[in-house]
């Protein structure tokens, strides 16, 4: 008699133990998912929103980045750049795999939420805004997107490959001057002299319209993204934010 009550209390214990225990892990993941989502009541939310309030942020209407600016947003980005390099291989081949499982889901869902911890670290570390971070993330992909293809503008081999494409013409110019050119060679010769004119023309309207972009790309923040080339690229981070 004794021992099966003894049983029965183990089984309940077991039982409460269990409940306990699934439903401090369902809070758990709950306030995790709270968290990536950002919304009021979590903890991120509520101390992102806290930050904003203390330092309230007005884009600039010159959008020049300024140095101290774009140092701070690199001191965030580090911090968030230790939680992700930990968790890389993990992301990448949850990303590559087919048919991701629930498991997959919620492993996610805490190095998400591990990375936005350590973002939010940052930000209180750095006095920055979440409004300010975000605006800076913005600038600074435009930024260096511009200050690349301005670098790629300027290179000597673009005007190389420009008077080659010149001189290309011009040869098949003088080919087709020959009288002496058989008429089936000529309309040869002259299909591919229009078709090399017709990329030549498209090329170089496109490089006006690249251009005429980049005009709206302060100067000062093309040379300051310059100077900060290899800290942008160590904490770029892509892969992150195209999941966050």
């Amino acid at each position: 008699m004794i021992g099966c009550i003894s049983v029965v209390v183990i089984g309940v214990i077991a039982l409460g133990v269990g409940g306990y225990f699934v439903k401090t892990w369902f809070t758990e993941k709950t306030k995790t998912v709270k968290n990536v989502l950002g919304t009021e009541d979590s903890d991120y939310g509520k101390k992102t929103t806290e930050l904003n309030q203390k330092y309230p942020f007005t884009p600039p209407s010159d959008n020049i980045v300024r140095e101290e600016q774009l140092q701070r947003f690199l001191a965030v980005r580090k911090e968030m750049n230790v939680v992700y390099k930990q968790h890389e291989a993990e992301i990448k081949k949850m990303t590559d795999k087919p048919n991701p499982t629930a498991s997959d889901a919620l492993g996610t869902l805490t190095i998400i939420n591990d990375v936005h911890m350590a973002q939010l670290k940052g930000l209180q570390a750095q006095n920055m805004s979440k409004d300010e971070y975000e605006y800076m993330r913005r600038m600074v992909y435009i930024n260096w997107v511009g200050m690349t293809v301005t670098q790629a503008l300027e290179s000597p081999k673009r005007d190389e490959m420009i008077e080659q494409q010149k001189k290309s013409l011009e040869e098949l110019d003088r080919q087709l001057q020959n009288p002496d050119l058989p008429a089936e060679q000529r309309q040869q010769l002259q299909t591919t002299r229009d078709e090399m004119q017709k990329q030549f023309d498209y090329t170089n309207a496109e490089m006006e319209k690249i251009e005429k972009g980049l005009e709206m790309i302060p100067r000062e923040n093309i040379e300051l993204f310059k100077k900060y080339d290899p800290e942008i690229r160590e904490n770029g981070m892509l892969g992150l934010d195209v999941m966050i």
